[in-house]
């Protein structure tokens, strides 16, 4: 697993949701610390905290260990031309 794409998300996330590190850490009951330390990838995350970051972000364990945030998409189509004869007898 990517833990600085991890952090990154978080960062991200936590900045979307208007929340500073200490409002982040508040709502899942750790230290401010322990969030910026997340963040920064010095330290990894158990899936207990992911989930309670995920769950205070409102945001999935997939969103949060993704790491890009692009996602790809080929649309294959295949158009047919039909034509209509009219026959006037």
């Amino acid at each position: 697993m990517d833990y600085i794409a991890l952090g990154n998300n978080i960062r991200k996330y936590r900045h979307i949701a208007g929340l500073r590190q200490e409002d982040l850490a508040e709502l899942c009951d750790c230290s401010t610390s322990h969030i910026g330390q997340i963040e920064h990838a010095r330290t990894v995350p158990s899936l207990d905290m992911t989930m309670r970051i995920a769950n205070a972000l409102f945001v999935t364990i997939d969103q949060l260990v993704a790491e890009s945030y692009c996602v790809h998409v080929l649309v294959m189509t295949h158009v047919e031309t039909v034509c209509l004869l009219s026959t006037q007898n």
